[in-house]
């Protein structure tokens, strides 16, 4: 006899799950929560709240660019000096502040 043949009112809600499982679970379960909660948190602002909001995000967005440009050209730097080179094999200027 199979261990798959018995009957067993309890079995279809008895599944193994792992701790990466659960804890994917647990990450998908949140995601999903938070993208309605925050979903219907914006159907409920005014346009003017919404506006306000975006510009926040806008400036942080703007805030965030600057602060990756300084880290990288720190490591930039960092690499050129301990390379004793000064032609490294990527222009700097990609690391501009600029809008797109």
């Amino acid at each position: 006899m199979d261990e798959h043949d018995h009957e067993c009112p309890y079995c279809d809600d008895m599944h193994y799950s792992s701790p990466e499982d659960e804890e994917d679970y647990q990450k998908r379960d949140f995601t999903q929560t938070y993208s309605v909660f925050q979903s219907e948190r914006l159907h409920r602002m005014s346009k003017e709240q919404l506006i306000c909001a975006y510009q926040l995000l806008e400036h942080r967005v703007e805030s965030l660019k600057t602060k990756l440009n300084e880290i990288l050209k720190e490591k930039l730097e960092k690499r050129r000096w301990a390379w004793g080179r000064t032609d490294f094999p990527f222009p700097i200027h990609f690391l501009s502040n600029r809008r797109e």
